[in-house]
């Protein structure tokens, strides 16, 4: 037994600090920075924990400053957590970097392992909301339960508890999703994500980044390639888009030429990554009756499931629930 217990002592030092808060019972304070986060932890906190978002519902991230009631929640929280790419954002790293902060900054961008996924139109990596890929959301699980027991032992178990059953979640969402083939146009950045865990080559952007459109000529290949049945799919944000122009004029150029559209929440909108990842499947399987696909488009059907990124996904959520289970039992005799 001693040696089993150095051995968990060793590999939960290797991946997540010791708890460190020997306090009685008491809820943690969380802040997040955008809307759709909060339910995100919402669903890992525990007990009097309370989580509040700074960006108002349906504000561009962008064009966001930071108001004295932010700085106020800010200075009270004991966790935040950060996308790290906008401007009121930085902001926040600013803060925290000059003390002016106290509590624990999880920046999103900065957790190991993470997947950044290259942007087509750019060439340059993209930061937008990288934890709509699901082996990035499992890795975003793991280092929000770990640190919300390593500030909070007392609720160890419950957050250990509550990380295991997204992760189960998760790990099911991904291993009975069909597989999809075939070229896609997305209509804001943050489709990269969604792209790479279907399966699609995206090819382009309709907005390449903040404030930078395409130009008239890339337009015109994107329209050139969707009514010549060259594009399978487009990415479209239905809900919450921070450039509703363009999303609109995505989807009117997939219904004019009958390419297939999947509908997105998007990476801000106040609900949670995994009601944003069941949208996508309730559309996956509907999909081939109600939108049929152009004669060169690949239709989606249960017998492309990806066997192989299930198995992944089975084996990533299988291995961060041995790691939260241990890490479960420490804290217990840490206590």
């Amino acid at each position: 037994m001693r040696v089993a217990y150095l051995l968990m002592i060793a590999l939960i030092s290797a991946v997540s600090p010791l708890p460190v808060n020997s306090e009685g019972p008491r809820g943690l304070r969380v802040v997040t920075t955008f809307p759709g986060l909060t339910y995100d932890v919402g669903n890992l906190v525990c007990g009097s924990d309370v989580v509040e978002s700074l960006l108002p519902p349906g504000v561009d991230p962008h064009e966001y400053s930071l108001t004295p009631g932010d700085i106020e929640k800010l200075e009270s929280a004991d966790l935040i957590v950060s996308t790290g790419h906008t401007g009121f954002e930085i902001k926040i790293e600013e803060l925290w970097r000059a003390g002016v902060l106290k509590g624990v900054l999880v920046n999103i961008l900065e957790i190991p392992g993470l997947t950044v996924v290259v942007n087509p139109s750019t060439g340059q990596p993209n930061y937008h909301m990288p934890t709509y890929y699901p082996l990035n959301y499992l890795l975003f699980v793991r280092n929000i339960s770990q640190t919300l027991a390593a500030l909070n032992p007392t609720e160890a178990s419950c957050y250990m508890e509550k990380a295991r059953n997204i992760a189960e979640k998760v790990a099911d969402l991904f291993t009975t999703a069909p597989r999809l083939r075939g070229v896609a146009v997305g209509d804001l950045p943050y489709t990269v994500y969604v792209a790479k865990w279907l399966g699609l080559d995206l090819i382009g952007l309709l907005v390449k980044e903040e404030g930078l459109p395409t130009t008239p000529e890339e337009v015109s290949i994107f329209r050139s390639l969707m009514a010549n049945g060259s594009v399978s799919y487009v990415l479209v944000t239905s809900y919450g888009s921070d450039n509703p122009t363009a999303s609109h004029q995505l989807e009117d150029w997939a219904r004019l030429y009958g390419v297939k559209i999947i509908e997105l929440y998007s990476e801000t909108y106040p609900n949670s990554m995994l009601d944003k990842y069941n949208f996508i499947l309730e559309q996956m399987s509907n999909t081939s009756s109600s939108n049929p696909p152009s004669p060169t488009s690949t239709t989606i059907s249960p017998s492309t499931a990806l066997p192989w990124m299930g198995i992944v996904l089975v084996g990533v959520a299988a291995a961060i629930i041995v790691v939260l289970t241990v890490y479960q039992v420490v804290a217990k005799k840490w206590r």
